[in-house]
C-alpha cells in the first residue's frame, strides 16, 4: 500500500529562507530607527544650545534689574511689563517669555495673563529645579502635543541676588520646528516601514506556497504511485527509478516486437501454403 506523501519540507525551506530574509529585512529597519534616535539627540541638544544663546542674549538686551525690580519691588528700578517682555521676545524670535520667582509663581509675560499655561516647574526633576537655585541654567524640549506653540526648547535662566541667592528665573520659549519636522517624518517613516515588514511578510509566505505548489503536486503523485517523496532528494531518486523502469519496459517492449515479427512471418508463410493445398 502506498504511504501517504510527506510534502511538507521543501516548503518549509523555502518559507525559512524567506523568514531569514524578513529577520534582516528587520534588523535593518531596527538600525534605521536607531539612526533616526541619534540624529534627533544631536538635534536636540543643538536646539537647546541655541535656545539658551538666544535666552543670553534676550538678558543681556534687557538687562537684569528691570527683572529683579519686578519681583521685588522695593529693589528701585523700573520692572519689566507685559509689554516690554513682548517686544524683546519677537525682536528674539521668541514664542514667550515669563518671569518667575524663586518659588515658580508667574509674575511677568508676553502672553496673554502670567498664570496661563502650563506649571512651569511641573516638568523639573528635582536635581534640575537644585541647578536652578545653584544659578545654573536649565533647558529642556517640550513636545508639540504638550504645547499650544508646538515643539519648543524651554530654558529656565536663574537670576541671583547679591547674596547669591536666587531672585528670579526667567523662562523662555525658543520654536524648535526642525525637531517638529523631523519628528513627523520619523513617525512616517516609522509606520511604512512597519507596513512594508507586514505586506512583505503577506507576499514572502504566498510566494513560498507558489513556488513550492509543483513540488507537492509531484510529491502527491510520487506518493500515489508508492514512493517515497518525503524530501526533495527523496523526490529526485523516486523519479530516476521511475526513468529506470520506462527505459527497461521499453527494451522489454521492442524485444517482443521483434520476436512478434519473426512469429508473423511463420503465420503467412503457414496460411499461403494452405490456401495452395487442393486438399
Amino acid at each position: 500500500m502506498a504511504g501517504k506523501p510527506r510534502f511538507g519540507r521543501f516548503g518549509f525551506q523555502v518559507r525559512l529562507v524567506l523568514i531569514l530574509l524578513l529577520v534582516l529585512l528587520g534588523i535593518l529597519n531596527l538600525l534605521n530607527s536607531f539612526l533616526v534616535a541619534r540624529a534627533r539627540d544631536a538635534l536636540e541638544r543643538s536646539e537647546l544650545a541655541r535656545a539658551e544663546s538666544i535666552t543670553r542674549e534676550y538678558l543681556q538686551r534687557i538687562g537684569r534689574p528691570p527683572f529683579l525690580a519686578a519681583v521685588r519691588p522695593g529693589a528701585g528700578g523700573s520692572p519689566v511689563t507685559a509689554s516690554s517682555l513682548r517686544i524683546a521676545a519677537q525682536r528674539s524670535g521668541l514664542s514667550r517669555v515669563r518671569l518667575l520667582d524663586d518659588t515658580g509663581r508667574p509674575v511677568a509675560s508676553s502672553g496673554p495673563g502670567t498664570g496661563s499655561g502650563y506649571d512651569p516647574y511641573a516638568g523639573l526633576t528635582p536635581g534640575q529645579t537644585d541647578e536652578l537655585y545653584n544659578g545654573k541654567s536649565v533647558s529642556r524640549i517640550l513636545d508639540g502635543s504638550d504645547m499650544p506653540e508646538g515643539t519648543v526648547a524651554a530654558v529656565h535662566y536663574p537670576l541671583l541676588d547679591h547674596n547669591g541667592r536666587l531672585a528670579a528665573v526667567v523662562e523662555t520659549l525658543v520654536p524648535a520646528p526642525s525637531l517638529a519636522d523631523l519628528g513627523d517624518r520619523s513617525g512616517n517613516i516609522l509606520g511604512v516601514q512597519i507596513l512594508g515588514v507586514l505586506l512583505i511578510a503577506v507576499v514572502a509566505f504566498l510566494f513560498a506556497d507558489w513556488v513550492s505548489r509543483p513540488y507537492r503536486k509531484i510529491a502527491a503523485v510520487a506518493g500515489e504511485a508508492g514512493l517515497d517523496p518525503g524530501e526533495p532528494d527523496h523526490l529526485v531518486s523516486a523519479f530516476r527509478t521511475v526513468v529506470q523502469r520506462l527505459q527497461e519496459q521499453e527494451e522489454t517492449i521492442s524485444t517482443l516486437q521483434r520476436e512478434g515479427a519473426g512469429l508473423g512471418d511463420l503465420v503467412r508463410f503457414a496460411s499461403r501454403s494452405a490456401d495452395g493445398m487442393s486438399t
